[in-house]
Order: C-alpha cells, then structure tokens, then sequence
C-alpha cells in the first residue's frame, strides 16, 4: 500500500502499532516481510528507487498527521479473526490436495490484501464463517470416504 492508504488504515486501529523500516539499500527480506501484517511501499523515481530512511520515516508518520479521516462506525477485524481466515484457507487448500509453497504463497499474498483492505469486523466474520464452512465441507467429504488421516483431523480444528 502507499503511505496515504496506509494512513487511511491507522486513523481505524485501535491499540498500538508498530513500523519497520527496511534496509536503504536493499529493504526488508522476504523472511522480514512474512512476519509483517502490511507492507508500505514508498512511490519512487524508477531511476533511484531508494530513500534515506530518515526521508522514508518522514513520509511515512506524515501522511497520519496530514490526512483528515472519519471515525469508523464499524472497527476493523481483529488479528484472531484474521488469522483464522488465513487458518481456514490454509486448511481448505490442504485438503484440496494444494502443495505447501502454493498455500505459503496464497497465505502470504491473503494476508497483504487483509493488512490493505482494512477489513471490518462483520466482513471478515463472514469471511471467517464461509471458510469454515468449506473446511467443514471438505472434511467431511475426506473423512467419510477416509482419504484423510488422523493427524491431518485434528491438525487444524
């Protein structure tokens, strides 16, 4: 997201927030990257596409100061609720037969769109709700004909 978009969804948090910075030269890994909820990429010339981290830092806790923006009448989904759509999605592709590095890339890329989409309670419940119930429906269809384990039964309830 940009920082504009980015501020859009922190005037909506309740609670505490943090930012990191990557590298000036190369950013943040990939290993970095999985373990934040959104990533905020910096609009840059396409001839040098770095920044100081100090100008970086300066864009980015601008724009929340700069921004006007409108109390929610709804929150926004809490991290449980959005780790149990990523829980249920996960657990429908592996009972879709869906290879682990493909689940790990769809993971990673549901979870970008949630950190930018600042998801509200009720739509991400529903979310929740309807990936549960395809989880359960796939389950049950492994389970009666006995094509899934006991291991993989209790691996994600």
């Amino acid at each position: 997201m940009t920082p504009r978009e980015l501020s859009k969804v922190l005037a909506q948090q309740a609670g505490t927030v943090g930012t990191v910075f990557g590298r000036e030269g190369t950013g943040l890994n990939n290993h970095e990257l999985s373990l934040c909820d959104a990533i905020v990429t910096i609009p840059a010339s396409k001839a040098y596409q770095t920044l100081n981290l100090s100008h970086a830092a300066a864009i980015i806790f601008y724009e929340p100061f700069n921004s006007e923006s409108k109390n929610a009448e709804e929150g926004l989904a809490t991290e449980h609720v959005r780790d149990t759509i990523l829980r249920y999605l996960s657990y429908s592709m592996t009972l879709a037969g869906v290879e682990d590095y493909k689940r790990g890339l769809t993971n990673r890329a549901v979870k970008n769109v949630l950190g930018r989409s600042a998801i509200r309670r009720r739509e991400a419940n529903l979310l929740a709700g309807a990936l549960r119930r395809i989880s359960n429906a796939f389950h049950e269809s492994r389970t009666s004909d006995g094509s899934i384990s006991a291991g993989e039964q209790s691996a994600f309830r």
